[in-house]
């Protein structure tokens, strides 16, 4: 059984059920989908959770199917941005605590607002990083934009 996470604190101190599911990809070979292929789920039901810079307003988490793209210019319409930008993955240790692969909304190390893709709601249960490498979190969506306090948009294409 894996070491539990902060994310996985975080559930369980919200007294959400969740189910932690492991996987193994080298760093070459790791993508949402592949996690998704992995794990023997759709891959509209893994999400994968990113950091955006809004300008002027800064970091904000975009969380959105292993399939899709994040699409920024949606995105700067929702957070009423001038327009919006990929953090490097060289500072996202730095904003949210966690590395590529590992990030997730649930125990970062800032709270940014987060917005996450209107695809969620098709489903009763979604995946999303569980904040250690190799561990996803399978929780009820409803459970999920509780806990966050996420706001649903169509943000991916």
């Amino acid at each position: 059984m894996a070491a539990k996470t902060n994310a996985v604190r975080i559930l369980d101190q919200a007294r959400v059920s969740y189910e932690l599911l492991e996987y193994s990809l080298s760093d070459d070979e790791f993508s949402a989908v592949a996690v998704a292929d992995q794990l023997g789920m759709a891959q509209d039901q893994i999400f994968k959770t990113l950091v955006a810079i809004g300008i002027p307003s800064g970091p904000v988490f975009a969380v959105v199917p292993a399939v899709a793209k994040l699409d920024l210019k949606r995105l700067a319409g929702q957070r009423q941005q001038q327009r919006m930008i990929l953090a490097p993955a060289s500072d996202l240790f730095r904003l949210t605590g966690y590395r590529r692969g590992a990030v997730t909304v649930l125990g970062a190390r800032r709270a940014f607002p987060a917005i996450i893709g209107d695809l969620a709601t098709a489903h009763e249960y979604i995946a999303v990083s569980a904040g250690g490498p190799g561990l996803q979190v399978l929780v009820r969506t409803t459970d999920y934009l509780w806990v966050t306090g996420a706001t649903v948009a169509d943000i991916s294409r």
